[in-house]
């Protein structure tokens, strides 16, 4: 079992490796309980990738956990950045 406060600041990558960013929040689905997205303070490589513009706000992204492959000392991706593109939700703050 994984708790909550293991995954806050935790490093996520790419399926290929590339450094996408750190985990801040999480979200639980409430009909289930269930573990549902991983918010992420993107790096600014990602940021870059995705296409966003370098603000004085960090980019961040609702990332739905179904595209996660490992969790251990980091978080692995089942694919990378640009593929998991239309599955992310970009917000700036």
């Amino acid at each position: 079992m994984i708790n909550i406060s293991d995954l806050l600041g935790k490093t996520i990558v790419s399926a290929v490796g590339t450094y996408v960013g750190e985990v801040y929040d999480i979200g639980v689905a409430p009909s289930t309980w269930a573990l549902a997205f991983l918010y992420v303070k993107l790096s600014d490589n990602a940021i870059k990738t995705l296409g966003l513009k370098k603000t004085l706000h960090r980019a961040r992204v609702k990332m739905p956990t179904a595209v996660i492959s490992d969790v251990g000392v980091i978080i692995k991706l089942t694919k990378s950045l640009e593929d998991l593109k239309p599955q992310l939700e970009v917000t700036i703050d």
